[in-house]
């Protein structure tokens, strides 16, 4: 998943870019495939297909969210110029939202990327892309209940987090091997809704290790002291047998 501040920040470095060399559809897809936590292989045909996959399912939905005014709007939206009813009303030009008051885009008219007004009324909708983070509303600001942690074990490569519990759910980002997440919950037919850095979504729990179980109960923290604590104590049985315990245990009455 890529943040708000990552895909403003590659998409001001290509300020100037001539509109021949990057179209408005090639700007964002650039922004995508160039950007920490995006997809180097990611594609979209033209603008109306991008403002069109909201109504798809799966991999083939890449905008997971849509509305027909700039009510609201928020750096890392997609905005996009045109109505989208109508063959010959379509959108036609799209841009990342900068600010609620600013959008870059690559323009045909201006001959290059430039960073512009979105209030002067030719914007008129606006778009969340999936693979792009809007600040503020991912579930990763709320609290998260995390059952288990556990750490990435693919036999080679990265493993693929998704928007649903299929592989024919979109891929949201990927995780390393090596990398850490935390097990929110286990569903049905071997996946795992995980948590980590780059958000949430869905990965396949074999790949997923478990290194620890319900971190709530984690004791590492907890003061070890000879009042209440002994360590690789040794007893004597009532048939004089020696039992000895290893590790540090705590003592309690019962």
């Amino acid at each position: 998943m890529i943040t708000t501040e990552e895909a403003i920040r590659v998409g001001r470095s290509m300020l100037g870019t001539p509109y021949s060399t990057l179209d408005c559809i090639n700007f964002i897809k650039a922004i995508i495939r160039k950007s920490v936590g995006g997809d180097p292989k990611y594609t979209d045909a033209h603008v109306p297909a991008l403002w069109a996959s909201y109504e798809s399912s799966g991999k083939y939905r890449h905008l997971i969210a849509r509305q027909e005014n700039l009510i609201d709007s928020k750096p890392g939206m997609l905005a996009f110029k045109g109505k989208p009813w109508g063959h010959d009303r379509e959108p036609s030009h799209v841009g990342l939202v900068t600010s609620p008051t600013t959008v870059i885009h690559s323009s045909s008219a201006k001959g290059c990327v430039v960073e512009t007004d979105l209030l002067n009324g030719q914007w008129t909708l606006l778009g969340v892309h999936k693979l792009i983070r809007i600040d503020g509303e991912e579930k990763g600001d709320e609290p998260v209940d995390v059952k288990k942690r556990a750490i990435v074990n693919t036999e080679s490569g990265s493993l693929n987090v998704r928007q649903g519990p299929s592989t024919d759910d979109g891929i949201i980002f990927k995780l390393p091997k090596g990398s850490e997440a935390g097990i929110v919950k286990e569903v049905p037919g071997g996946w795992s809704y995980i948590t980590c850095d780059q958000g949430m979504g869905y990965a396949s729990s074999q790949y997923l290790m478990v290194t620890q179980e319900d971190p709530s109960c984690d004791d590492s923290d907890d003061p070890v002291t000879q009042e209440d604590h002994f360590v690789d104590q040794t007893f004597v049985n009532e048939q004089g047998g020696m039992i000895t315990l290893h590790g540090i245990w705590r003592l309690a009455v019962d």
